[in-house]
């Protein structure tokens, strides 16, 4: 459980570090890319940890317990990755081509 409420704080942190640093130069771009990159791998050390400790310390989760946050990170990743096909997919049909224009190198000229 702690796992998946990790990944989702680190998704949420990760997009909103992205969506943030759109506009920026690269720099500062590279540099929120590393600084994420960093945080995500102490947070799967700290799960690695916990995981390692629950299992030899505490003893072995309960399976019914596990099987329901499995269960509930498949659908809200079902979900989010639904929401991203039809939007990319609406996306696609409304330019022609398959792409957007203001998505083009010639569009950064004008």
């Amino acid at each position: 459980m702690q796992a998946d409420a990790l990944d989702f704080l680190g998704d949420t942190l990760t997009y909103g570090i992205s969506l943030a640093v759109i506009g920026m130069s690269l720099q500062t771009r590279a540099i929120a890319a590393l600084a994420k990159g960093i945080s995500l791998f102490f947070m799967g050390l700290w799960v690695f940890g916990s995981t390692a400790y629950q299992v030899l310390v505490l003893g072995v989760p309960s399976a019914e317990i596990m099987g329901v946050v499995g269960f509930l990170a498949l659908a809200a990743n079902v979900a989010s990755f639904c929401c991203w096909y039809f939007t990319r997919m609406a996306t696609l049909m409304s330019a022609p081509f398959g792409y957007a224009p203001e998505m083009t190198p010639s569009a950064t000229w004008r």
